[in-house]
């Protein structure tokens, strides 16, 4: 059994060091709440908010980090950075045997809609509505209530909340860096 006596030689020193220290402290027993790593894929996703204006509705800037991103941004940002006017829709697959629509969201997370019967209908989730016109598209948020209008390439235009605010991306943002002024 150590004692914690020392008597003043130097390998009594360092015993008395060991003995003395402070308390060591707890291991945390809890799970972090806001961990932003993904367990079942090790994705790692950090979210910032930029900018956000005053008023009833304010204009925002959020950024959003993705680790291992599900399309490559180009929005002048970062590498592996998303912002929250850079929602596009993939069409690339819209007029196939089997339209398909990929809407990726402000974090970069992507959202499949199909189309069965003549309707969009999103896969694995019931928040969104999907809708094509004669001039772009138009994707509801039915948790929001606001609804993104679409250029017939994808672009996002607007963004519309529920009390009729309407919202333009700034076009150097959403398009990406300019080259040359």
């Amino acid at each position: 059994m150590l004692r914690c006596r020392a008597s003043g030689t130097a390998s009594l020193d360092r015993i008395n060091r060991y003995c003395n220290a402070p308390e060591p402290v707890a291991p945390e027993t809890s799970c972090p709440v806001a961990d932003p790593v993904y367990p079942g894929t090790g994705v790692t996703t950090l979210a910032e908010a930029d900018f956000v204006s005053g008023g009833d509705t304010p204009v925002t800037f959020r950024r959003t980090y993705r680790s291992v991103p599900h399309l490559h941004p180009d929005a002048g940002v970062g590498s592996g950075w998303f912002h929250n006017w850079q929602r596009q829709l993939d069409l690339t697959n819209a007029r196939a045997a089997s339209p398909q629509v990929i809407a990726y969201r402000e974090d970069g997370e992507p959202v499949t809609f199909v189309k069965t019967n003549g309707a969009w209908r999103g896969k694995g989730t019931a928040s969104f509505a999907l809708r094509d016109g004669t001039n772009g598209w138009t994707l509801t948020d039915l948790t929001t209530d606001t609804a993104e209008a679409y250029s017939s390439a994808g672009v996002l235009l607007s963004v519309s909340t529920h009390d009729g605010q309407q919202e333009h991306p700034p076009r150097t943002i959403a398009e990406g860096p300019t080259q040359s002024v």
